[in-house]
């Protein structure tokens, strides 16, 4: 095919980086408050999300920079529960409307 999601694959470092963040992530949560576990999802996907940026077209890019962003504004740990809620709420929505956006484009 040849178009830009065709060239979305992670690095061996960037994919390993994760890995390892969620890896150790999951480790540390059996020891750690509950509501460690949203919050590390969230910097999973904001690492995701900044490894795959500079990859991504116009669109793709602009979303993925807003999440990354938006994600940034949560921390640090400091943020209430309730924070931490409405971040989730609003990056949720934010990928739902992204992916009808894509979607809506392959027709």
């Amino acid at each position: 095919m040849g178009d830009v999601s065709d060239q979305l694959a992670l690095t061996q470092e960037e994919a390993l980086e994760l890995l390892a963040f969620l890896v150790t992530s999951a480790r540390g949560l059996v020891d750690e408050p509950r509501e460690y576990g949203p919050r590390r999802l969230l910097r999973a996907a904001q690492k995701l999300a900044g490894f795959l940026s500079p990859r991504a077209d116009e669109e793709a890019r602009s979303f993925l920079r807003q999440l990354h962003e938006r994600i940034e504004r949560l921390f640090p740990l400091a943020e209430s529960e309730q924070q931490l809620v409405l971040t989730l709420d609003v990056c949720c929505e934010m990928v739902a409307k992204e992916l009808v956006r894509q979607a809506l484009d392959q027709d």
